[in-house]
């Protein structure tokens, strides 16, 4: 015997309610768009962090919903981002519950979350920006995560009550890109507020038209609250219930009330009314500016529409051709019932009878072949030795793949011809045979070319019909990737490596990998060789003679790679810049005697020492290799002697160890835990010359328990009356909080030296040249107002901490994009606080790419701690977006610009005063440099930020 289950289902049922949503199930387009009416486009999410992603419209899909015609499908490769929202008002009086909820599919997503956490780790997800009548905003925006990836359509509900009276909710749906592409289906979007008497609500009188979805079949559903309704080829049935015996009921049908093109038919429109007796007669209602009149009606049965009413429940079963249908629409019809009885009128819509204020009904379309989840390729189980990194190492070769779909047939044909593939490519075709109500997995092979944007394509038909037509965007690797082990070689190493990624499939028999070595600036080739192709890896090693030292980190060679095939074809190529340069020379830091901020807010230490720190958040061993690479700051983590920890050595024993290499130590701790072992330690601590302050527990600070509260207090109490002034950083690792201290949820107490002052930040990857003194986000702020913070440039696919969206003083920095930085540092530079992540220590290399970084922050870091010069810089035009400062330093200008537009400029910078200036542009980076007179032209990328150093004659 066999069983067959589908669409189980435990949902709690919920009174009839009003769903808030407007164009729920996206039935309604905007005709000029192309666009389903009142969606938007998401705000930037300041909790998952997608800012710089690269924005993918969603598109509505007519071959796979929940219900109706079509559902809205945002499809996104790798750091794309889709989505779509919508604002939501409710003008509640008091808190009420709000319920959402949502029918979504998820197909090719890697995004997990721990158990239980609705969380941006699912990267598809439901977020609720809720807005308070008095202009607050919930600190916490409810999320839900939208199921898990690869199977059919799911259902979530879930429900939240409000800290205030709500004003408005924006309802946010998006998706992160993780694989060649991933899709995102949602449909039926709810949601609604809950109340003891629904129906008089604020909201109510704001709500869109009533909707109604019908199923497909002959038999609605009987619930004895609402209206339900299904569909065939050819009939209508609805299930009405009949409250009072008493009652008559009218029913409003019209067929054109979502028509493009208007005429009088469209305010002429059928009349069903159900008698006391129960007779069921049928009309025509006329309408006319609002004013709704009936004519005469005949039994329902001369239409051919039965009736029938048992159980208090009217049933009607209404040909299409009754009410003026051929066939089944994909228009929505016009809706309402209206109820009549001694207690007066009640309406389904709440609203006339009229066309304008009719709800809407969708019926069910005939069942169509329908795509269930496509992938485009199996790397990853062909090449199990490889990194699952979806940057390195794709699930999509370049060339050869084998594709897989399942498809579900719920028609009566079972024979379909399948065209499949990628834009422009040969594609795959052949015949397939579904059988009714089954599934199939049907795999092919497939071409999807040498790398770049494409389109896959899917067309399924039957005969000369189209039965499915579809397409996904798709990102198809280069066929290789060139990773050298460093990006800048010490003058004491001879020679260099690289790791090639081939990706293209099949690999040649006899194939081989070519290598020059050209020189940037003379366009010659100073070595060249060639190997076998090993694999899916292979290693090539070359000689460094011959290679000149820099003493600033310029990359003036690149290492150029070609794969080809036993004929000499090429197949692939990828080139890798690098550089040569002398190992850093370590800034000597002092032996700390006190902290304190100067009038700027700039942390000085033992009253003269303006510090510049650069702490990693690493494991030990990367710290200390940091540290020897330039870097003046450990974060560790603390540890007492009397608690040491397995992995990490006590505190004392960190501290030494980093003072031995000429760094200071900041730890992110003693938490509440520790506090009975830093009361015993916390002299002999803070006397140490290395130990330049603490990370306290970082927690979140609205709401906080007493305990929270007292431990704050007591850790900065011990700061605040030891003789050494230290520094203590409060805030945490990932998120970006000031706390304003006029304000009372942070009462003024006596300041701890050592507060810190948000003043430069980073812009991360090939652009983060001088861009700490230029981000449009830079504010300057007073140390003795603002307690302290933390900021961040950083990119993050998991989310460990929530931001008060609405806090004013609330800054938020992330990486501009993601795609250039991925071989990059994250930083966050905070005068006292300054972070070094460690994005890239998962990937070759590691540790070794930051050399040229402390090479070039060893260089500039008196240039960004100097006061801004006098002369006057203008930039034309101004709405450029290249943000300048001018520096003075060693008797030489330094001018720092960044490019601020996110697109390519060009711009022209005069500096007044500095006639006769002589320009060099340092680091050796693009752009079209050009000086006339006191004007400097150049040309930005939308990632540039330029350093030009200036030699002006004397006035």
């Amino acid at each position: 015997s066999q069983v067959w289950i589908d669409d189980v289902e435990l949902t709690q049922d919920l009174p009839d309610l009003r769903n808030l949503v407007h164009n729920p199930s996206f039935e309604i387009v905007d005709q000029e768009s192309g666009h389903p009416s009142d969606w938007d486009p998401p705000v930037e999410d300041e909790w998952i962090s997608w800012v710089g992603a690269q924005y993918r419209s969603p598109l509505l899909d007519s071959s796979s919903s929940s219900s109706g015609t079509r559902s809205m499908r945002a499809s996104v490769t790798y750091a794309d981002i889709s989505g779509l929202s919508q604002v939501v008002h409710l003008d509640q009086e008091k808190p009420n519950p709000i319920i959402v909820g949502i029918r979504s599919k998820l197909d090719n997503s890697i995004g997990k979350g721990p158990p239980g956490y609705y969380g941006p780790d699912n990267l598809a997800n439901l977020i609720l920006y809720v807005h308070h009548q008095d202009g607050t905003m919930q600190e916490v925006s409810p999320t839900f995560c939208l199921g898990e990836s690869d199977h059919d359509w799911d259902y979530r509900r879930g429900a939240f009550l409000p800290e205030k009276p709500v004003d408005f909710i924006r309802l946010q749906i998006t998706v992160v890109g993780t694989e060649p592409t991933t899709s995102l289906w949602i449909d039926d979007i709810e949601l609604f507020e809950l109340a003891e008497d629904s129906s008089r609500l604020p909201s109510v009188k704001l709500a869109p038209p009533r909707t109604l979805v019908s199923d497909w079949g002959e038999s609605p559903i009987a619930l004895p609250d609402r209206i339900t309704a299904a569909n065939d080829d050819n009939h209508l049935f609805l299930s009405i219930p009949a409250n009072e015996d008493s009652e008559e009921i009218t029913v409003v049908l019209n067929p054109l009330s979502e028509s493009p093109f208007p005429d009088h038919h469209r305010y002429l429109y059928p009349v069903i009314r159900l008698g006391r007796d129960g007779k069921a007669e049928i009309g025509k209602a006329v309408d006319k500016q609002g004013y709704v009149k009936f004519g005469l009606f005949n039994p329902c049965k001369e239409e051919g529409i039965s009736s029938d009413i048992s159980e208090r429940r009217w049933t009607l079963s209404i040909p299409f051709r009754s009410i003026g249908l051929d066939q089944v629409s994909d228009l929505s019809l016009g809706l309402n019932v209206q109820w009549s009885g001694a207690g007066g009128e009640r309406r389904w819509n709440g609203k006339g009878l009229d066309t304008v204020h009719l709800g809407r009904l969708i019926l069910a379309q005939p069942p169509h072949l329908a795509l269930q989840s496509v992938r485009f390729g199996n790397r990853w189980e062909t090449m199990t030795d490889q990194s699952q990194d979806w940057v390195t190492h794709p699930p999509v070769y370049s060339g050869a793949n084998r594709a897989t779909l399942n498809l579900y047939n719920p028609t009566a044909g079972t024979e379909f011809e399948l065209r499949a593939g990628i834009e422009g490519r040969p594609d795959y075709q052949g015949s397939i045979e579904i059988p009714t109500g089954e599934t199939k997995e049907l795999a092919f092979d497939y071409d999807a070319g040498h790398g770049g944007m494409t389109e896959f394509e899917i067309d399924v038909r039957s005969g000369d019909e189209s039965i499915l037509s579809t397409s996904f965007p798709l990102v198809v690797p280069a066929p290789i990737e060139a990773v050298l082990s460093q990006e800048f070689y010490y003058d004491r190493e001879t020679s260099a490596s690289a790791e090639i990624h081939t990706r293209y499939s099949p690999l040649p028999k006899e194939g081989r990998l070519e290598i020059s070595i050209i020189d940037q600036r003379s366009g010659g080739t100073v070595f060249s060789g060639e190997a076998s192709v090993a694999g899916a890896t292979t290693v090539i090693e070359f000689p460094l003679d011959g290679i000149r030292t820099n003493d600033l980190p310029v990359q003036d060679y690149y290492a150029d790679f070609r794969l080809v095939d036993s004929n000499g074809e090429e197949i692939g190529s990828a080139t890798a810049p690098f550089g040569r340069i002398h190992p850093t020379q370590r800034k000597p830091l002092p032996p700390i005697q006190t902290v304190e901020a100067d009038e700027r807010g700039m942390l000085v230490l033992n009253g003269n020492f303006r510090f510049f720190p650069i702490a990693p958040s690493l494991r030990r061993e990367e710290r200390l290799e940091a540290i020897r690479l330039g870097a003046n700051v450990n974060r560790g983590i603390y540890h007492s002697r009397s608690n040491p920890s397995k992995d990490e050595p006590d505190i004392f024993e960190d501290t030494e160890a980093t003072w031995k290499l000429g760094a200071y130590t900041l730890p992110v701790g003693p938490g509440p835990e520790a506090m009975e072992d830093f009361r015993k330690e916390a002299d002999e601590l803070l006397a140490h010359p290395g130990f330049l302050g603490c990370y306290p527990k970082q927690f979140y600070y609205w709401n906080l328990p007493p305990e929270f509260d007292d431990y704050r207090r007591e850790i900065e109490k011990i700061f605040r009356n030891h003789k050494n002034h230290k520094l203590i950083v409060w805030g945490h690792h990932d998120s970006s909080l000031l706390y304003d201290l006029d304000q009372p949820q942070w009462p003024f107490e006596d300041p701890t030296v050592g507060y810190c002052f948000v003043k430069i930040m980073s812009r991360p990857g090939s652009a983060w040249r001088n861009a700490p003194l230029l981000t449009l986000t830079e504010q300057i702020l007073n140390p003795n107002r603002f307690k302290m913070a933390e900021v961040n440039g950083y990119v993050s696919w998991s989310n460990d901490e929530i931001v008060p969206e609405h806090f004013l003083t609330y800054l938020s920095l992330r990486a501009d994009r993601l795609k250039p930085m991925r071989n990059e540092a994250y930083l966050a530079v905070i005068y006292g606080a300054n972070g070094l992540y460690q994005y890239l220590t998962h990937q070759s290399g590691g540790l070794q790419r930051y050399r040229g970084w402390f090479q070039e922050l060893d260089f500039m870091w008196s240039i960004f701690v100097a006061d801004d010069a006098d002369p006057r810089v203008e930039v034309t035009p101004v709405e450029s977006g290249i943000e300048t400062r001018l520096k003075h330093v060693g008797g030489k200008y330094y001018l720092l610009t960044a490019n601020a537009s996110e697109r390519d400029q060009s711009a022209e910078i005069h500096i007044e005063g500095l006639k006769g200036m002589s320009v060099k542009k340092l680091f050796d980076l693009p752009g079209k440099m050009a000086l006339e007179g006191d004007t400097l032209h150049d040309v930005w990328s939308k990632d540039d930020a330029f350093v030009y150093e200036i030699e002006a004659p004397a006035p």
